[in-house]
């Protein structure tokens, strides 16, 4: 059975498929291949023209996570192929850890973007959020704590035993102890909302949080277009009272908070579906741990009002 694959890429790039060549120029672009059987693709990344290309399996029952960052959508995947230049060592940092026998191992490399592989009995990569400043690690309790100064904020990451991560956020006004880390996360969305966290690290990971307007008032939409995003924006942040400023009198009276909440979920990303040409139609990326996956919203929008909402 043929799958719909939408290929996009972080860095600017060259695809070469079933004797075909297409250019990604951006993170908004993609190439869309229907396939039914695995086949090859050649990836070359445009500011590195005099190295060979990357030869990745496009298994459509199998998907690669290594290479791929993957999101299913409906009959399809949305693949995102990972930063390749990532052998400029910049640091390396060994560190004890309770953990096991093995040492945990910090590697930072530089590209386009900036990777770190914590290296210890397999190898875990995690994107860096910016230009990254300076690189600390703590051990807390049963977790291992890898703080990251960026330009303005500091990406802190905790990891358990498993090297999965309990907490991964760049937060501003950073504090730490032996026990607690504070500081508030900046959601950049149009309302202009923060959250603010006291994490207690030792047996466990508990995260205290609070919504805050960053702002003396929230900042407000009156654009058709805008409207959804900034719905699902307050929704994301369980801000149900400004959410509320976006439906229409009818559809807000008809829903109280816990069925909004249960309605969209736990979702991690708001996006427009480029994919397809609708207007007002959203997609929620969703991450179970296991796999990640869109669910598709139509909005329908009168006078800057939502009146009806439809999963497709």
């Amino acid at each position: 059975m043929s799958k719909t694959i939408y290929i996009k890429c972080v860095e600017p790039c060259l695809i070469e498929y079933q004797n075909k060549q297409e250019i990604i120029e951006n993170t908004y672009s993609f190439v869309k291949i229907d396939c039914d059987k695995v086949m090859y693709l050649k990836y070359f990344p445009l500011s590195q023209k005099a190295s060979l290309p990357k030869i990745l399996k496009l298994d459509p029952n199998n998907i690669n996570v290594k290479h791929f960052d993957c999101v299913k959508y409906g009959n399809g995947y949305e693949l995102t192929i990972k930063p390749t230049n990532i052998q400029n060592i910049k640091l390396t940092k060994t560190v004890k850890s309770t953990f096991n026998l093995n040492p945990i191992t910090v590697f930072l490399s530089a590209g386009d973007k900036s990777l770190l592989t914590i290296s210890q009995d397999t190898d875990v990569t995690i994107e860096i959020n910016g230009f990254l400043n300076t690189l600390q690690t703590k051990q807390m309790g049963n977790f291992f704590v890898i703080y990251c100064e960026l330009f303005d904020a500091t990406q802190v990451i905790i990891l358990n035993s498993s090297l999965s991560q309990e907490f991964n956020s760049c937060l501003k006004d950073f504090e730490i102890t032996n026990t607690h880390i504070k500081g508030y996360y900046e959601c950049n969305d149009i309302a202009k909302h923060g959250i603010v966290y006291e994490i207690e690290v030792g047996d466990n990971v508990y995260a205290k949080t609070n919504t805050v307007y960053l702002e003396d008032r929230p900042r407000l939409t009156k654009l058709n277009e805008i409207t959804p995003f900034a719905f699902l924006e307050s929704i994301k942040v369980k801000n149900y009272k400004l959410a509320r400023n976006y439906l229409s009198t009818t559809l807000s009276n008809r829903l109280d908070d816990l069925h909004l909440g249960e309605f969209f979920g736990d979702f991690c990303q708001i996006r427009q579906n480029v994919y397809e040409k609708l207007d007002y139609q959203i997609a929620l990326i969703y991450d179970d741990k296991k796999q990640k996956f869109a669910r598709l919203f139509q909005f329908e929008i009168k006078n800057n009002k939502i009146i009806n909402i439809l999963t497709t």
